[in-house]
């Protein structure tokens, strides 16, 4: 195995399964990272606050040894490492120590993660919360976390702020 101490190897899981591979890995000693966020979520008789996954479906680890390395494989809930072509993905110390101090910056409102390359007048769809279902056209970008929509229905227009997060294509 090549001996990098100063990168991360990024472990594909399914989703909901972060923070049991997360445990797992620290309980073989497998020096591993999932950064999470603390949300607010609106069920229809109460709020409660939830541990979300930064990225989810993604942990980091760092493996010392082929055994480190080959052993998260066989735990239930992984699917695969990331990779870039044939090698796998790897993520630098630097990149890793930024997302840890981002996370403990007191203040932070709202943080979320998009890989999502949102074009003004595309045509999505919206997957949660109250306009769940309805389709909608990108007017603007704020910030690239979220974005203007104009929600055609009734012969109405109404424009909404929402979380890139909950659009998805047609």
């Amino acid at each position: 195995m090549n001996n990098d101490s100063n990168v991360w190897n990024v472990l594909h899981v399914k989703s909901k399964y972060e923070i049991k591979i997360s445990k797992l890995l620290k309980e073989n000693n497998i020096d591993s990272f999932l950064p999470t966020y603390t949300t607010i979520r609106q069920w229809s008789d109460r709020k409660k606050k939830i541990v979300l996954p930064l990225f989810p479906s993604y942990v980091f680890l760092k493996a010392k040894s082929n055994k480190e390395l080959y052993m998260p494989l066989t735990f239930k809930g992984v699917i695969r490492y990331l990779k870039t072509g044939q090698k796998l993905a790897k993520v630098r110390n630097e990149e890793i120590d930024k997302i840890k101090r981002l996370l403990k910056i007191d203040g932070i409102s709202e943080i979320s993660t998009s890989c999502s390359n949102i074009k003004k007048g595309e045509k999505k769809i919206i997957n949660y919360g109250p306009l769940c279902g309805l389709e909608c056209v990108i007017l603007t970008e704020e910030n690239k976390s979220k974005v203007f929509v104009r929600i055609e229905s009734l012969n109405n227009n109404i424009t909404a702020v929402l979380p890139v997060s909950y659009l998805s294509r047609i």
